[in-house]
C-alpha cells in the first residue's frame, strides 16, 4: 500500500511524513496520527518512526502524548544536529 503520509522505512517499519496541523485546531494532530497508525497496522507495519526538530515543541509533545519514545536519528535526520526522532511499536 502506497500512502502519502507514511512510507516504508524498512521491513515492518513505516515513517510518518509531513504531518501539519494548525494550533487553533486542538486534537486534530492526534486524530490524524491515530488514523495513520491504524492504516499502518492495516498495511502490515509493526512500528512507526517520525523525525522533527527540537524547535518543533508542539510536535514533540504530541508524539510523546501519543506513546512515541525517543530513538536515534535515522535517514535524513542522521546529519541534523537538532533532530528529535521517535518510534512507536504498534
Amino acid at each position: 500500500m502506497e500512502h502519502s503520509a507514511f512510507r516504508r522505512h524498512h521491513y515492518g517499519v513505516a515513517e510518518l511524513k509531513r504531518i501539519y496541523c494548525r494550533p487553533e485546531y486542538k486534537g486534530v494532530g492526534t486524530a490524524i496520527v491515530q488514523r495513520l497508525e491504524q492504516e499502518s497496522i492495516n498495511a502490515g507495519y509493526g512500528a512507526l518512526i517520525v523525525g522533527t526538530r527540537v524547535s518543533n515543541r508542539r510536535a514533540i509533545a504530541m508524539y510523546e502524548r501519543n506513546g512515541y519514545q525517543p530513538t536515534g536519528p535515522f535517514g535524513f535526520y542522521v546529519n541534523v544536529s537538532d533532530a528529535r526522532c521517535f518510534i512507536k511499536l504498534m
